[in-house]
């Protein structure tokens, strides 16, 4: 635990109850729990300090008031914590990672949870200026899936809602309205998702308040201007139900009568188009009965007594409500007759319907696996459900939609550790190994979902709990790159299985390039040479990279041989001159190469192999042409029936010349490739596309692409071939040879 900051010269004029009300906590709390939450309040008041005196005290005040809020929430010691500093450290625009040294790391990282939840307002005001692919929406999605593992986020945040909404007055009319439409279109809904009444019904009023402010005053006049006689009512209805329930003999713990809330009132109106006095449940009592027993015999004795209402009868016991919410809720004509709505449920079902999923969240500390899985499967259900919460005008709908959207082309499992993972629709187990490593996708055998064996063909859904079988050794499929075969939906996890035969296939063609060298050794009888060397000559950065050109038959047996004969050929004072190595191509265009006792020539880049400054060169003597320069890789160098008309070349610094080069891109067809690739190629300086040509492969849905372009030289190409790859679908980038 961390040591309490020192705040004996702090001058900020605390409020007086402070003292006090950390005073009483001191019985409530164990030790360690009562030196967090005085750390974090002397660190507020730390902060506060360096702020206005009215600011500092105000953002300490709404600290408090935030832990009286959530005080019935569940919340653990680390949530209190950040409750009380989330105020005060916003306002002094101190970021959670600045806490560590401070304040547990746990309450840093709950505040760096709340403060990301304004992700959704950003998203909120801007969702219609911002497609799918968004930088919002993405944010927003990775931020929802974030808070599976911690509720108490989010409680914090419609905590903090609440306060804000009850600090609105002080604003102006669109700040209150701003503020308003966010509460009433996504926390609102939220709390009730999760069930949490108490927060429900503040969030809704208040909220209604400020965006129909005309409205509510109407309606909070007609519901107060009778509330003494309206109260003297329901204690009369309370003792007759009493005095009947006892005479019955049917057992409850409590009867208490309350007025429905306003929000909740104009909302019932306007959905029946009927005024408030046909609002059967504006004056409601409820009855808490010890056990589900006594609940349907509490409501045999309200029917016996009094008209029941048939249409206003709902039984949410039997068949609860999807947030979890369970009562029994009949309407009856009551004495006078007036309408009044009974609610009965047990003890438990009430304390639910207040705290809803805060009140058995089951993911805490020393809670086993299988509770801990559950209660994320739960809290991942309420989050995706969310969207069906939301209603009203059309702007609410707009954003019901683009909100439901976040989650309607992905599917979201979770690992046998309970870690959530998130896929594409369609995606497979295969696809979830892939995703988890790929090692693990390579070694795949077979799969479980929910602890059931499933082909590897099967297509996840949310909630599912995927465990990958796997063997010792790896051993992928090639049917797992057939997009028919639907083993795999992700072309991330298809390059990977790509990529893996393409590896195998090289450490074969090593092996297949180093038995025909050294049989091509012994056959030209010639001794042992150190390999490095020729392989440079050769310019190949590898020996293995030259077996491997040598066992794929992209070179051929006699050029290397002949190039070694001529290394291990001796050199004397009468054998030939060589050949100086010397500057050319400065330019695609023709340009001149110096060669070593003759007169200058015409030189230019053959258009076979369009070589690049930095590539290993050589030159060809043509007949009347000049000298052609042509990689050394080049087909028509390693095949040339005249090596007599080979000469040695260079090349000279010239970075404005701008060379031809062909790329080939391999990637899965699909919408919008080619405008992806065009439009990386169009932000990089030192390329210039001239020619583009595709053609596809529909037995495996593979397009390849052929780009012809300018540059400056090797790097570049290299810095593109790198943008290429980065491309989704992109599975391989390839030069021309």
């Amino acid at each position: 635990m961390v040591k309490r900051t020192n705040t004996d010269e702090i001058h900020l004029p605390v409020l007086a109850h402070t003292d006090a009300w950390l005073s009483s906590l001191n019985a409530k709390l164990t030790p360690a729990d009562f030196t967090l939450i005085s750390t974090c309040l002397d660190y507020a008041k730390l902060l506060g300090a360096n702020l206005h005196t009215s600011t500092g005290e105000n953002c300490l005040q709404l600290g408090l008031d935030m832990i009286t809020l959530l005080d019935n929430l569940n919340l653990d010691i680390y949530a209190s914590a950040a409750a009380l500093l989330l105020f005060t450290i916003k306002q002094a625009n101190i970021h959670p990672s600045e806490l560590s040294s401070h304040i547990h790391p746990s309450v840093a990282h709950l505040l760096a949870g709340v403060q990301g939840m304004d992700t959704i307002g950003l998203w909120y005001q801007n969702h219609h200026s911002f497609s799918k692919q968004g930088q919002y929406t993405d944010n927003l999605r990775k931020m929802l899936l974030a808070l599976v593992d911690n509720v108490d986020m989010v409680l914090i945040k419609l905590a903090e809602q609440v306060l804000l909404l009850r600090m609105a007055k002080k604003q102006n009319i669109e700040q209150q309205q701003k503020l308003a439409g966010l509460v009433k279109d996504i926390y609102a809904p939220l709390a009730n998702r999760l069930g949490i009444g108490q927060l429900k019904w503040e969030l809704e009023d208040l909220a209604f308040r400020y965006l129909e402010p005309e409205t509510y005053k109407q309606l909070a006049r007609a519901i107060e201007g009778r509330r003494s006689e309206r109260e003297q009512y329901v204690l009369h209805v309370q003792q007759l139900l009493c005095d009947a329930l006892n005479k019955a003999g049917v057992p409850f713990v409590e009867i208490s009568g309350r007025v429905k809330h306003i929000y909740s009132i104009y909302r019932k109106m306007t959905r029946k188009n009927v005024p408030l006095e046909q609002i059967y449940d504006a004056i409601a009592l409820r009855i808490l009965s010890p056990d589900i027993e006594s609940c349907y015999a509490a409501l045999s004795v309200v029917h016996h007594h009094w008209e029941q209402i048939p249409a206003e009868f709902d039984d949410y016991i039997s068949k609860p409500k999807p947030n979890g919410y369970q009562s029994i809720h009949t309407a009856i004509i009551g004495p006078a007759h007036h309408n009044v709505e009974i609610q009965i449920r047990t003890q438990k079902m009430h304390e639910e319907s207040e705290l809803g999923f805060a009140a058995h969240w089951k993911y805490k500390e020393g809670a086993g696996v299988e509770e801990q899985f559950e209660a994320k499967i739960n809290w991942l259900r309420q989050l995706l459900e969310w969207q069906q919460e939301l209603s009203g005008d059309d702007d609410t709908q707009t954003t019901a939609t683009d909100l439901k959207s976040l989650f309607q082309d992905r599917v979201y499992v979770f690992s046998p550790k309970g870690d959530i993972v998130d896929l594409p629709h369609g995606a497979t187990p295969l696809d979830f190994a892939y995703q988890i490593h790929t090692m693990v996708g390579h070694r795949c055998k077979g799969a479980k979902i929910n602890d059931a064996i499933v082909p590897l063909t099967y297509l996840l859904k949310t909630g599912d709990r995927v465990q990958i079988l796997t063997q010792k050794q790896p051993n992928p499929s090639r049917d797992w790159m057939n997009m028919h075969a639907g083993y795999l939906a992700t072309p991330r996890a298809r390059a990977k299985v790509f990529h893996w035969f393409k590896q195998q296939d090289h450490e074969r063609h090593i092996e297949d390039g180093r038995e025909q060298w050294d049989r091509e050794l012994k056959q030209h009888h010639l001794p042992p040479f150190e390999l490095a060397k020729l392989t440079k000559k050769l310019a190949f950065k590898h020996v293995d990279d030259f077996y491997a050109a040598l066992g794929s038959g992209d070179l051929k047996i006699g050029h290397p041989i002949q190039v070694l004969q001529q290394l291990l050929m001796p050199t004397s004072e009468t054998s030939t001159p060589t050949v100086k190595p010397i500057a050319a191509i400065p330019k695609p265009k023709q340009t001149r190469v110096q060669l070593a006792g003759i007169d200058e020539l015409l030189s230019h880049p053959a258009q076979c192999c369009k070589p690049l400054p930095g590539d290993q060169v050589i030159g060809f003597i043509t007949r009347g042409r000049g000298i052609s320069v042509h990689r050394l890789d080049c087909p028509n160098i390693i095949n040339n029936p005249e090596p007599e008309r080979l000469i040695e070349v260079g090349w000279q610094q010239a970075p404005a010349s701008l060379f031809l080069a062909d790329l080939t891109v391999w990637a899965d067809d699909r919408a919008d490739l080619i405008r992806d690739l065009t439009s990386m190629l169009s932000g990089h300086k030192t390329a210039k596309l001239i020619g583009i040509n595709t053609q596809r492969n529909k037995a495996n849905q593979q397009v390849a692409i052929k780009l012809t372009l300018e540059l400056e030289g090797l790097d570049a190409l290299h810095n593109l071939q790198g943008l290429f790859k980065q491309v989704p679908g992109v599975i391989s980038v390839t030069r021309k040879v």
